[in-house]
């Protein structure tokens, strides 16, 4: 049996495992993920501003069309004194 001092050697002593380096990056490259961030952003608010001037302009539309036709029906009505105004309701109901 042989005893020995020294530690058991690799026959391959100067490869090393596997080092996991960060990529270089440049001066360009630092800056394009806020870049397209920033743009992402934009676009997200300019969709919002968008819809929220089209769904209130789409609100201001039905608001006129409801306005013309409760005044179209108080212009049928009329005083409903006689029978006359009474007939001139019935005829503003019956088309619809």
């Amino acid at each position: 049996m042989q005893l020995s001092t020294t530690p058991p050697t690799s026959h391959r002593p100067f490869i090393r495992g596997p080092t996991v380096t960060a990529p270089f990056r440049g001066r360009i490259a630092k800056w394009y993920l806020p870049a397209v961030a920033m743009i992402g952003i934009g676009f997200g608010i300019s969709n919002y501003y968008t819809t929220q001037v089209q769904s209130q302009y789409e609100f201001a539309e039905a608001e006129q069309e409801r306005l013309r036709r409760n005044q179209q029906l108080m212009d049928a009505y009329g005083d409903k004194d006689n029978v006359q105004d009474l007939q001139r309701a019935l005829d503003t109901y019956r088309p619809q």
